[in-house]
């Protein structure tokens, strides 16, 4: 059986503040459908702890259920963002000759790390699959947790991690386009 080669899922933008690459989040179907299950449940427990506050007895425990509510809501909003974050989640990284940046974003609202291209460095990639909890992690949105990703780069005494959706691969082919844009510096 011959293989096709895929296409990068990344699309390129050749923009008036230079270069724009827009990468999509990769979804994980079991994690789509499970958590949409379970949000099935976490509803129904919200709803009747709900309830249960706004019409207590004198033998309803307020103060468990208030901290209980609270957490179950948190974990019902982190169900909820990593769902989303899946269907309509995106990376975009725009670089050109100052600056380098990288904006997560769901549905337009999102967050923004903007770099100073002059003090990038050792612009490559990494491979991080040698992690077993790597390759999860980038089914959830890169606002929890450590920042993950083939794209690397060393930034004074940090170093910076991009991509989070790409394959190794895909990461080369973008580094190739992000090398073109900036400072020779960066590559080095």
């Amino acid at each position: 059986m011959l293989v096709e080669p895929q296409a990068a899922r990344f699309q390129i933008e050749n923009t008036s503040d230079g270069f724009r690459a827009v990468i999509p989040a990769q979804r994980n179907w079991f994690a789509i459908l499970f958590l949409i299950v379970w949000m099935g449940g976490w509803a129904f427990g919200e709803i009747t702890v709900l309830r249960e506050l706004t019409n207590p007895n004198e033998k309803t425990p307020m103060a468990f259920l208030s901290f209980w509510l609270a957490f179950w809501t948190l974990g019902g909003a982190w169900a909820a963002i990593t769902v989303l974050w899946q269907f309509v989640g995106r990376e975009i990284i725009t670089a050109n000759l100052s600056e380098l940046s990288r904006r997560i974003e769901i549905m337009s609202f999102g967050r923004t790390f903007t770099y100073r291209a002059s003090e990038v460095r050792s612009l490559r990639t990494s491979d991080s699959s040698a992690n077993p909890f790597t390759s999860q992690q980038k089914f959830f949105p890169p606002f929890f947790g450590p920042q993950i990703g083939p794209i690397v780069f060393d930034y004074g005494a940090q170093t910076v991690r991009m991509g989070q959706s790409l394959e190794e691969a895909e990461a080369k082919l973008l580094i190739r386009e992000l090398s073109s844009r900036l400072p020779r510096t960066a590559i080095e």
